[in-house]
């Protein structure tokens, strides 16, 4: 685990103790009546009410796990989430979340990721149950990037799935969303409509080790084209459809070959009725990968 990951740790740990600590030698008492100072008509005075150590204790448990946040599965008993994915899902700062998958195509290689986290966490795919042996694949991408990687299903078509805390609570959504990765769309240069069609933007793609190509219908203006969330090294190019030679030859000069995950981005300035051809390779993968593509006038 990293130096940062094992203090942040240490600092959830410390500061639950001291919130237990805190409350379990503060007796808290309540008012007479109902409200601060109130005696009713007609009625006697109730004494001050105590709390016990019980539920002194109870409430320090009840603060340390809004702290250090709960988790789902255990080594022994990982959650089933066979048909239930996409998933919204939780993970402790203190521990990690396990999960098995079901009923998959069995030696198929599938993606595995986690989005929308609201704090940094790590992935591994294990083909064994156990948790220790058939490790497929890990992710361990910076704060909140996607998490993505390619696991083989057993021969029965199951995986199991481990997310790990990095010393802070998080929540997520776990996906197993296709049998990955695939190239996308048609990229026969004088098919209009070969690319798929992106509508709405953003749209969640995959591309394997060759091209995707995508399209989006434009007007004359110029527009803003970015990979996101990638789960391996992608590249980008735009070209636009010529009305005069029926296909797409126009290039609009602007590609993106960044490294790793980063995100890519391009614009183009598109004029006529387009529509602009949008194309990711994934020479540069080691078996494809998934992204985001958002289109911005």
């Amino acid at each position: 685990m990293k130096i940062a990951k094992v203090l942040a740790l240490l600092t959830v740990v410390a500061l639950a103790i001291f919130v237990v600590a805190r409350i379990a030698n503060t007796q808290t008492t309540l008012p007479f009546g109902d409200n601060p100072g109130e005696i009713r008509t007609g009625e006697t005075a109730r004494a001050p009410q105590v709390l016990g150590n019980d539920q002194v204790l109870l409430a320090g448990l009840n603060a340390l796990e809004a702290l250090v946040g709960t988790s789902d599965g255990t080594v022994s008993t990982p959650l089933d989430v066979s048909g239930s994915l996409p998933r919204d899902s939780q993970v402790a700062a203190v521990g990690s979340s396990y999960y098995e998958v079901t009923g998959l195509t069995p030696s198929t290689q599938y993606m595995v990721s986690t989005s929308a986290q609201s704090a940094d966490l790590d992935l591994q795919v294990f083909q064994t149950s156990g948790f220790s042996t058939g490790l497929q694949c890990i992710s361990s991408n910076a704060g909140l990037s996607r998490e993505g990687c390619l696991a083989i299903s057993d021969g029965s078509g199951q995986l199991y799935i481990e997310v790990l805390a990095s010393g802070r609570k998080s929540t997520f959504t776990l996906e197993v969303p296709f049998t990955c990765c695939l190239d996308e769309g048609d990229g026969t240069i004088n098919i209009l409509t070969g690319p798929v069609l992106i509508s709405p933007s953003p749209l969640d793609g995959q591309v394997g080790t060759g091209t995707s190509y995508y399209r989006y219908a434009i007007t004359t203006q110029t527009y803003a084209v970015t990979l996101t969330k990638l789960t391996d090294d992608v590249n980008l190019s735009i070209s636009l459809w010529d009305n005069v030679y029926g296909d797409y030859r126009i290039n609009c000069g602007t590609v993106s070959f960044l490294p790793g995950t980063t995100s890519e981005s391009a614009s183009c300035s598109a004029f006529g009725t387009g529509p602009m051809r949008i194309e990711v390779q994934g020479g540069s993968t080691v078996a494809g990968a998934i992204f985001t593509i958002t289109v911005t006038p």
